[in-house]
């Protein structure tokens, strides 16, 4: 068995017992069951859940209710969920897009529609299990310090973010310093086994052949210990973890480069294909499906274009969808059910601006997850693609079609000026 967990959710019995013997049969999954969003947030607070598939219209807890919750629960930020409904209004799809889902599906449900969405889920859920047993891909971040509690606790506040090793003295943290080489180094002036001092010069602060950060853990921000001129600042000792994780995410982007493979921005290459899939198959019902770069690249005579900004302006994330106007036209008469004739270029627009809202939802979406604070900035729609000066950290196109020969471009761009 793979272990990967679903969770299926739904108030009806008869549902849940047919997704469970399709996905059984079909897929190498482990299943359980609840009844409601209520019963399946106490199961996957109790046992976490590869993937949650779950109903919208339940009693006590909802599915929008039970996805607030999972997205708003750190220890849950690597559950999926997939949602499914009757219901396939635009307002809703755009909801469940901003709020992060992986997919939704519509019911009635049909088995082998089912089996294929999923099993490019299952397969993508996999690869990223094994990314993540493979702490090597995190950056490293050494706490020492001499009370359990907060040794514990800075492992469970800094889980998925960074590969969290501690030490309770000067001794432990002095071989793992040398066995690790963590680029950071949080360390207690109290630490039993040295005077700061001694153990500051020991650390080999300022070799070039040495590249570890030293900041100290200060339960005070007025609190300057001695032996400061040796470390690289303080970190406030809270045990609060938004605010633990908020400190040292903020140090960790001074000490290591912005760069993509093995940090949080890799996760845009890996899950924004399913993201457009899924924006563009929930808003008219269709299954779009990936294609390799074309040879001879059409003519694209519309885009639009979203970006999401720093506050610090040293990060930068845009996507552009480009299509022939034609092709937006008719996707606009299918998703909004209009006759040909009146869909005219600025509903042909409108419809544009309303995929890059929904796609710039998802990236804010996954960035939030990984703590990225970024602000989501309105499209903006032209007739040719913008020319970027600067180069990009992350660059990647996609290609997807839409029916008979109807072409999207798809186009992410991430600009991070290095450390």
């Amino acid at each position: 068995m793979s272990n990967l967990r679903v969770l299926i959710v739904d108030d009806d019995t008869s549902t849940r017992k047919v997704l469970r013997r399709w996905l059984t049969r079909a897929l190498d999954v482990d299943v359980s069951e609840a009844a409601d969003g209520l019963e399946a947030f106490e199961q996957i607070t109790e046992q976490a859940a590869d993937l949650v598939i779950t109903d919208i219209h339940m009693p006590l807890l909802n599915g929008l209710e039970l996805v607030s919750l999972v997205r708003d629960d750190p220890e849950l930020a690597d559950t999926e969920i997939i949602a499914m409904s009757v219901d396939s209004s635009q307002t809703l799809v755009t909801e469940l897009v901003k709020m992060g889902v992986l997919d939704f599906i519509v019911k009635p449900l049909l088995e082998d529609q089912v089996i294929h969405r999923l099993e490019g889920v299952i397969r993508t859920l996999t690869e990223k299990r094994a990314k993540r047993n493979n702490s090597s891909t995190l950056p490293k971040v050494l706490v020492a310090d001499r009370d359990a509690n907060f040794r514990e606790f800075a492992r469970t506040a800094l889980k998925g973010l960074f590969h969290c090793e501690v030490a309770k003295n000067a001794g432990e943290l002095l071989v793992g310093s040398i066995r690790h080489k963590p680029p950071l180094i949080l360390v207690s002036p109290a630490l039993p086994g040295f005077r700061l001092e001694f153990l500051l010069k020991k650390l080999r602060l300022g070799d070039s052949h040495a590249p570890t950060h030293v900041y100290l853990l200060t339960s005070d921000a007025g609190d300057q210990p001695d032996g400061l001129q040796r470390v690289s600042g303080t970190v406030m000792r809270t045990f609060v973890p938004a605010a633990f994780r908020a400190e040292v995410c903020g140090v960790m982007n001074g000490v290591l480069p912005r760069k993509l493979d093995g940090s949080p921005f890799s996760m845009l290459r890996q899950e924004m294909p399913g993201a457009i899939r899924l924006v563009l198959g929930t808003l008219t019902g269709t299954d779009p499906h990936e294609k390799p770069e074309p040879e001879d690249e059409p003519l694209f005579g519309i885009f639009g274009a979203i970006s999401l900004n720093s506050t610090s302006d040293d990060l930068r994330i845009e996507a552009n969808i480009a299509a022939e106007e034609t092709m937006i036209r008719e996707f606009a008469r299918v998703m909004l059910d209009l006759p040909e004739e009146e869909v005219d270029t600025e509903i042909a627009e409108s419809t544009l601006q309303e995929i890059l809202n929904m796609y710039g939802g998802r990236i804010k979406s996954l960035c939030d997850q990984k703590r990225i604070d970024l602000t989501l900035h309105l499209p903006e729609i032209g007739r040719a693609e913008s020319a970027v000066t600067d180069e990009a950290t992350l660059d990647v196109k996609w290609y997807f079609e839409w029916g008979e020969g109807h072409l999207f471009k798809i186009r992410l761009r991430v600009f991070a000026a290095s450390s």
